[in-house]
């Protein structure tokens, strides 16, 4: 007739992973010679079954495409470690990630160099952030390198986007190459991991 909290728990925990699974109260009565049984679903409850189905099914839909996209970036990575080589050392000891972005260090603690990639654009980035809770270093050092933008985008050969990011600690120097997202066909890869290792 009732169902222990460590039972109604564990249910719930594996109607979440998936399992089409229920709990049933039965209650017998019995009329004359006859038990009649009456039947009441208790977990899920009825009125939120097709509910929680749809939120099942958006939570698989999202795993899919999460561990698809994953897929991608681990592809995308491991190209890009294979065909940097002949461009720069950042990245020969590095293995492919899961993740849109892609770190290496320049030698100097506190900055990186960071490739990333969203649906519709590649960067690359120098990264700043001297220490977890130092943010006058950090936009110290910002300043820094602001204050030799000219000579620095003229070492680099084009323009520079500077963003101090005054409401965070860290701060970062990037460029964009728009129209080359992880969404690009595979075929296209080339050209932006050959971008990204030469713009590193």
């Amino acid at each position: 007739a009732d169902f222990s909290s460590e039972l109604t728990t564990s249910v719930l925990w594996l109607l979440n992973k998936g399992l089409d699974i229920r709990c049933i109260k039965l209650r017998p009565y019995k009329m004359g010679d006859q038990v009649l049984v009456d039947a009441t679903q208790i977990i899920p409850l009825p009125e939120a079954a097709d509910y929680e189905i749809k939120i099942r099914e958006q939570v698989e839909e999202t795993r899919k495409v999460r561990t698809k996209r994953q897929e991608i970036f681990k592809r995308f990575w491991a190209q890009f470690i294979a065909r940097s080589a002949a461009h720069t050392d950042l990245y020969k000891q590095r293995t492919p990630t899961t993740d849109h972005w892609f770190s290496a260090g320049v030698g100097r603690s506190g900055f990186t160099i960071n490739s990333s990639l969203t649906e519709d654009r590649a960067r690359v980035e120098c990264f700043i952030r001297l220490g977890k809770n130092n943010p006058t270093a950090n936009k110290t050092a910002f300043k820094a390198l602001l204050a030799k933008r000219e000579s620095i985008e003229a070492t680099f050969g084009g323009s520079l986007e500077w963003d101090e990011l005054p409401e965070k600690i860290s701060s970062r120097i990037y460029v964009d190459k728009p129209g080359a997202g992880w969404r690009t066909q595979e075929t296209e890869w080339p050209d932006i991991q050959d971008w990204l290792a030469i713009t590193a």
